[in-house]
């Protein structure tokens, strides 16, 4: 065009930005959410999930991620009067169901014996993950000083009817 002159070179600077790609793994305790986006995530969302943010430079970033749950096995057996928690690979906290759920002084091995009746669980810890047991309830039996026993009379032996129990103390009182 007349009158426009352009110069026989010309340089043009182009920044090209990097585009991020990235993989993570994230792991969630079974009541826990993570937030990923603009998404909520709980345990019910267990897999992959794939979002594209926006990076500091105006750049699409994508972002995989993996999520998964860990679940804290409670369960516990009660055998006698010793309750012990099932995995042996967590971390225990024995409490007192009938005071609040406060932990036990002291108690924080696989296995717990009261020394009275109540109701008793225990928390599961494994890394991040805590979750309580149900309560069980365990019954000490009192001791019972056998050496006051009198002798006791049962008859008529052999019956194969009503049979009596008498004891000498309650004979002793006719």
């Amino acid at each position: 065009s007349p009158g426009l002159t352009c110069p026989s070179t010309s340089t043009v600077y182009i920044t090209i930005n990097e585009i991020y790609f990235i993989s993570m793994g994230v792991e969630i305790c079974e009541d826990g959410t993570y937030q990923f986006g603009p998404n909520l995530l709980d345990s019910s969302d267990v897999g992959m999930h794939i979002e594209v943010f926006q990076s500091v430079n105006n750049c699409d970033s994508t972002v995989n991620l993996l999520l998964s749950t860990t679940t804290v096995d409670t369960s516990v057996t009660l055998a006698g009067t010793t309750l012990t928690a099932n995995d042996p690979s967590f971390s225990y906290q024995w409490v007192d169901c009938d005071n609040g759920n406060s932990g036990i002084t002291g108690e924080t091995n696989q296995s717990f014996t009261p020394t009275s009746t109540g109701n008793y669980a225990v928390i599961v810890t494994d890394g991040n993950c805590s979750k309580m047991s149900s309560c069980y309830n365990v019954v000490i039996a009192s001791s019972i000083d056998e050496t006051n026993f009198n002798p006791l009379t049962i008859y008529p032996n052999p019956t194969n009817e009503n049979i009596e129990i008498v004891s000498s103390s309650c004979r002793d009182r006719k």
